[in-house]
Formats: C-alpha cells, structure tokens, sequence
C-alpha cells in the first residue's frame, strides 16, 4: 500500500494555498477590468476546472500512471505559473480587442472580451486541479489526510490574502503565487534527483525551464507597477476618463489595489474630465473604486472654511432648511470618498466630526498624499477618520449622532464572496434605517443620498418604503411624518428625522427651498399633497396603500421591486423584477437599461452564467465519463451514490457562501468574513476529515447530519440575536466568536466527502470517478443555485434547503450499503 511522502502533502498544501489566493485576486483583477457583477464567473469556471481535471485524470490514469508521481506535478506545477503569467500580460492588450468589437454594442462587446479572458482564465485553475486530483488517486487510502491539507493550504489562502493584496496589489500576489509554485518545482526536482537518482537530459531541461520561469517572476514582480498597468473597459468613468481622445490632458496621480476595491485618483489641468455620462470640473480631482463608482476631491485652502464660505453656503444649499438642529453637533459620515460630506460639516461648523470609510487606501491617501490640495480636512482636530463598515462601526459606537449622512455610498466593486450577480448592501436594509434611527440624538436627522429617476423612481422609492416599514416596526404612529425626499439636480435624497416634522418646519422647507434652491424639485413632505414633480405622485400612493394595509398589492403591481431590502435578504439594488425580463423583447431589455451596471443586464448574465455551467458541466464532466468510465454506474445502488455525492457538493457550497454573507456585518468588512469564514470552514473541515477516520462510517455520516441540523437551527434562530450581542466587541473577538460559531459546522461538513469515498472505494471502486465528477458538477451549479435562491427567498432558505440536501445525501448512502 502505497503511502504519500512528506513532500506530497507538501504540494498538495502549496498548490491548494495558491488556488485559493489566485481565485481571489483574479476576481478584483477582473472586477476592476469588467464590470463587477459579470466577473464572479470565474468561481464557476474555478469549480468547473476541478471537474474537468477529475475527469482529465480518470480518462488518463494509465498514461499518468507511467510518469513519476514527481514529474507529473512538476509539469503542472510549471503549467500553472505559466498560465498565471499569461493572464496578467492578455488583460494588458484587452483594449486592442475592446476596438476590434466596436461593431457590436457595448453590453454585447463586454461579454465577448470576458468569456475569451475567461478561456485563458481557466487554465490555471485546471493545472492546479490535476495536482490536488492526482494526489487523492494516487494515494487514496490516504485521503483523510490529503483532505486536511488541501484544505488548509486553501485556508491559508484566504487568510494571507488581505496582507498580499494590501502590500503587493492584485498583480503582485498573483506573481508571488506563481513564483512559489515554481519554487516548489524546483524542490520536488532536487528531491527526485536526490532520492531516486534521476539524472538524464529530460531532468535538466525541466531545470532550465524552471530557472527561466523564475527569472520572470522576479523580474515581473521586482517592476510590476510598471509592468501590469490595466486600463478598465471603455463604458466604465475611469475608462473614459483615461482614453486620451476625450480627456488628452489627463494624469493619473494615485493608484493602489484595496481588499475591497482598487482606488485611482486622476486629474486634468486645463479641461474638465469627462467620463461618459457627466463632467469634473478641472479644479477637482476624480476618485474611481473599481474603475467607475465615483468621488470628487475639491481643493480648499487650509483656512477652510471661511466666514465667507460658511455664509453663502447657509444661503444656497438645500441642506440647510433640513439641518436647523445639527449645526454645532456631533456628524457620523458613513462613507467618506473624497470628503465632500466632511467639507458640509465645516461648513456647518460641527463640533465632532466622524467618518467611517470601508476603503483604507482613500483614508490614506487623502490622509496624506491629497492633505495639502483638500485644505487638510482628513486631519483636523474634530475630524475622526475610522477603516471600518457603518453599521459594524454604529454598534460598536455608544455615542449618538446629531446627523447621519450618506452619499451614494455604493461601490459596484466586487465584494469577492464570489457570491452575487446582483449586489447587495447592508446599509440600505429595514434593519440598517433602525440602526441609524437608534443612534440619533432627540433632534437628530438621517440624511441618505441615492440616484433618482424622474418618471418612474426605483431606489430613492425603495429605500422611502424601507424607511416607512422601519420607522413602523418601531412602534412610531404616522412614520410618513418623520420622512422628506427631495430632488436636487443630481440625485433623490431622503431625511429621516428622530422627531416628526411639524407643520411649521415644512412651510419652513418649501419657502427656503423656493428662495434659496430654486432648481430643486420636492417629492415628499408630510401634510401635503402631491407635488408637480412626476415622481411625487408615487410616494403619496405608497403612504396611502400604508395606511390601508395594501402595501404588498401595491409592490406587486408597481413596475419596479420596491419591497423594503432586509438583513436576510439585503438585495437593494435588486429593483428590476425578473418577469418583466421575460416579457419584453430581447431588444428592449438589452437597449432601454441603464447600462451594464443596472437593469435586467445582470439577470441576463446570471442565467447565462447558469446556462455555462450546465452545459460546461455536461460536456467536459458528464459525458466524458459517460463514454469513457461507464462501467461506474453498472454497479447496484450507484443512483443513490449519484444522490449521495450531488448532496455534498450542493449541500456544502451552499452553506459557505451563506455563510460568508451572514457574518458579513458582524465582521465589518466584507474580507474579513471572506477570510475568517472561509478559512475557518476549510481548516475545520480539514480537521473533520481527519477525526472521522477514529469513526465507524456510519456512525460519522449520522453525527455529522445531526451537528449540521442543530447548527442550521442555531444560524437561522439565533445567529442575528448573537451578532447584535457581540457586534461592539473587538475584531479579534468578533473573529474568534466567528470561528468557534463555524467549527462544529465546518467539522461535521468535512467527514462525508472522504467517508464516501472510503466507502465506494471499498465496495465499488469503479464508481470513485463519478464521485468525483458529480460532486464536482454539482458544486459549481449549487453555487449559482445558492445566488437564485437567496434572492427570491433570503440567506436562511439556503440553511433549510442545505439541511435537507444533506438528509437526502446521508439517507441514500444508508440505503445503497442496505441493498449492497
């Protein structure tokens, strides 16, 4: 019986490590090139990968078998820094193919250049799958084993990931990966030459190979900010914003790579910036996250703000008549940007001003490189500056807040869950507004800036119902009179006071407004009727189907899904309804849409994403095995072993990218729920593997359910009332609560996969490669399956679904070894 040496787990922990990490820093690679709820397609096609090269290595066996186990890592060890390489230099030219595909619309030309990086994308994905495959085929009697490490390695991915990203950028880890795994190569050369005294013309042309891959890994690292300079799609700001037929004076003075987004700062000297669908004036500098949600940095003298300043700003801003009870008081801006809102709160001569920002690379570098030019406002005495998420920071907080301001704070950058076509917020939500609320002092107001669409609103509509429906589940009478919503020239923006506004105070709103703000259209105001504006008509129709209980018939025959977002289900961009998708004309979907960000362009791309990974899945897993190793399903009882090993894959996706979501808030950033939660499941599912071989198999099967069942309850039942206890504690408290919540899970999640195959492996050897193919087919549908399900019926549907995915899988394998 043929047993793995050290330097076999070695590989496979390496190998498994550089997956993962790869996996993430291709995805904000890619979501900084395309637009960010397309590239989550390269989680699929990373699943996918695995099952092809299971299928690879099952329909190849007899040929591998002929190589040294050595040599065939070090060939795919060679070919996966290789394809690494690849894929950063062929995003370098995607602007030589964006102008080769003008004849097509943009829509159409963004997914034509994303599924051809997506063919080379693949690629590594594959090599290092053939290795973690070959490793469990090779030694299967020692799969426990080999289980811990590939999936500690994976942990470590995750866990390392925000250092590398933070210090290297995107690029940079991606070539720190490939130059390890040659590294790797060249120790595994050195150990066959050392312990098997292989020494012949073929070993030094490896040797070479490998020195000359590293050279250029060295080299391409030691200048990669000169060498990987990507330059986003042309339909994004940034894109427009650098293509010198617009803006031929533009320079790029800052850039840098963020776990969240990739941050970049341009300027123009003598003409504004236009960025395709608005302008920069010259004087101010444009910010980009992700190459298109936008700030602005305005340039302010040190002596900012001035007697002058803060007087005309009390006589032209229509914040003014909303912000009577604010001046003098303590400022919470969640989101800073550029500092905009900051320079409002001068102005208003706020005696405590806190920003909270998710983005630590802008904090910095308005911090410092930008002080001078903004008139230092980062680094003013009464201007606290905190790296953290809003609402985490909120109930961390114990002090209350005289105003609560948001601008537009949404990123469309991609949240690397690698979760969601459609993105989702956490600070849009019926729980999110009561948070905010709670935190106001008695004279306090919210203010929420959000886009607006005159003729048929969505969002500004959206978060008004959102507001109503949290302002009543406080238990307050006649909500509609603590709200206000107006349209400036820009955008919708919705108050929200801590006391109703009186009569007084709106006759005091219309007459400044008229006066001082003109241009500016009111849409809601308590006591009044329906303003001339288009929009007004339907927020007093919202208020009066709230008052006669009709709310539901009026969501669901308005044209848009204006239904208040929650913490279960927080999809608040997710204002388009799917029916609508399949009535309209295809033409009419594609052209009659906001562009690539909004609209029925994403639900679009999510079933075509799924229409991929059927197909994909049938072609390069199901069939190959069906023509090659079909004697795999003449065995008796093999449907319930298809049952068994489809469960594991759906069942197990599902509650991790669940579970991600879930301790998102918790956390406070969106990575270190990634990292913890990933980790966590990977490195106790690792140690689940290995405690289940002390166990009978059966025995593991059921305890394992059980554990699954009991934690399901507990997520669904307590886990909110268990984040809100713990919400204000430290990070690293809040982590190691995370961890110890995850690992009866996670270490129950990590026995059937190598119980089954133990399993089959002594009563049905034939059947391990379709164990292998299904689990691996139905892993890369459940995760899309997860992204559908949790919209139409939130996070806690996918832990009902997974539970009882799970009882069928275990139930099926007790009735396989019953008639075996």
């Amino acid at each position: 019986m043929k047993r793995p040496q050290l330097i076999h787990f070695l590989s496979i922990f390496i190998i498994s490590y550089s997956t993962l990490s790869i996996e993430l820093l291709f995805t904000r690679i890619l979501s900084f090139v395309f637009w960010n709820h397309i590239v989550y397609l390269i989680i699929t096609l990373a699943l996918l990968a695995y099952g092809i090269s299971s299928t690879f290595i099952i329909i190849n066996k007899e040929k591998i078998e002929k190589l040294k186990a050595e040599i065939f890592i070090i060939i795919n060890l060679i070919a996966f820094s290789v394809s690494i390489i690849l894929c950063l230099f062929s995003l370098k030219y995607l602007k030589t193919a964006e102008n080769q595909l003008n004849i097509f619309p943009p829509y159409i030309s963004s997914l034509i250049l994303l599924l051809m990086s997506y063919l080379l994308f693949l690629s590594p994905f594959f090599f290092s799958g053939n290795i973690v495959v070959y490793l469990f085929y090779k030694y299967p009697f020692s799969s426990n084993k080999l289980y811990m490490f590939d999936l500690c390695g994976a942990a470590i991915g995750c866990l390392l990931f925000t250092i590398i990203i933070n210090r290297l950028g995107a690029p940079g880890g991606a070539m720190v990966n490939s130059l390890l795994c040659i590294f790797l190569s060249l120790l595994l050369l050195i150990f066959l030459i050392k312990n098997k005294s292989l020494f012949n013309i073929k070993v030094i042309t490896i040797g070479g190979v490998i020195v000359v891959i590293m050279i250029i890994c060295i080299y391409s690292l030691y200048f990669k900010d000169n060498i990987f300079v990507y330059i986003p799609y042309g339909t994004k700001s940034l894109g427009y914003a650098l293509n010198k037929q617009y803006n031929p004076s533009v320079n790029h003075e800052y850039s840098s790579w963020d776990v969240v987004t990739k941050v970049d700062i341009i300027s123009s000297n003598n003409k504004d910036i236009y960025i395709g669908w608005t302008k920069i004036p010259v004087k101010r500098k444009l910010i980009t996250f992700d190459g298109d949600a936008i700030s602005q940095i305005s340039h302010y003298p040190n002596n900012f703000p001035t007697y002058k300043d803060i007087n005309n700003f009390n006589k032209s801003d229509f914040h003014i008549p909303f912000f009577k009870n604010v001046k003098n008081g303590k400022h919470l801006i969640i989101g800073v940007g550029g500092g905009p809102d900051i320079a409002r709160s001068l102005l208003l001569k706020a005696k405590s001003i806190t920003g909270v920002e998710i983005n630590y690379k802008i904090i910095t570098a308005m911090k410092n490189h930008f002080s001078n030019f903004s008139g230092n406002i980062f680094n003013r005495p009464n201007v606290h500056i905190y790296h953290s998420e809003g609402r985490s920071y909120l109930k961390r907080s114990k002090e209350r807040f005289d105003l609560i301001q948001m601008t537009g704070v949404d990123t469309f950058t991609a949240l690397n869950t690698g979760a969601y076509v459609l993105a989702e917020s956490y600070l849009y939500t019926i729980d999110a507004i009561k948070d905010y609320y709670n935190k106001l002092s008695d004279n306090g107001i919210i203010c929420i800036h959000r886009w607006f669409y005159d003729n048929k609103p969505r969002e500004s509509l959206k978060l008004f119902t959102t507001a109503l429906q949290a302002l009543n589940e406080l238990g307050i009478k006649n909500p509609e009179n603590y709200i206000a919503v107006i349209r400036p020239q820009v955008s919708g923006v919705t108050f929200i006071s801590k006391k109703p506004f009186t009569e007084q105070d709106i006759d005091g709103i219309i007459k400044y407004l008229k006066k001082n703000c003109p241009k500016t259209k009111v849409i809601f105001l308590p006591y009044k009727t329906v303003f001339p504006h288009p929009a007004s008509k339907y927020y007093y129709a919202v208020v009066t189907a709230f008052k006669n209980n009709e709310l539901k018939k009026f969501y669901s025959k308005y044209d848009f899904n204006i239904a208040p977002a929650t913490d279960d289900r927080p999809f608040f961009f997710n204002y388009y309804k799917t029916s609508k998708l399949f009535k309209s004309p295809l033409k009419t979907v594609l052209y009659s849409t906001t562009g690539p960000i909004q609209g029925y362009w994403p639900y679009l791309v999510m079933f075509l994403i799924l229409l991929i990974a059927i197909l994909s899945v049938m072609i390069f897993i199901l069939l190959p095995l069906m023509i090659f190793k079909r004697d795999g399903l003449n065995i008796r009882g093999s449907l319930f072993l298809i049952i068994f090993f489809s469960s594991l894959g759906v069942g197990f996706i599902m509650i991790e990218i669940t579970l991600m979501q879930k301790f998102a808030l918790f956390l406070g950033h969106p990575m270190y729920s990634i990292a913890s939660v990933t980790g966590g499941i990977l490195i106790f599912a690792g140690l689940g593997s290995k405690i289940s071989e002390g166990l009978r198999k059966q025995s593991a099967l059921i305890i394992g359910t059980c554990v699954i069942i009991l934690m399901m309850i507990i997520m669904i039942f307590f886990a909110k009332s268990i984040i809100n206890q713990f919400l204000g504690y430290k990070l690293i408290y809040r982590i190691l609560i995370t961890l110890l919540l995850i690992a009866p899970l996670a270490s129950s999640m990590g026995i059937f996969f190598p119980v089954g195959l133990k399993i089959v492996g002594e009563k049905a050897n034939s059947f391990v490669p379709w164990a292998w193919g299904v689990n691996s087919a139905t892993t890369v549908i459940g995760s899309i399956i997860s992204i559908i399900l949790a919209m139409l019926l939130g996070f806690n549907a996918n832990f009902v679904v997974s539970s009882f995915v799970y009882i069928l899988g275990v139930s099926s394998m007790f009735v396989y070894e019953k008639i075996r």
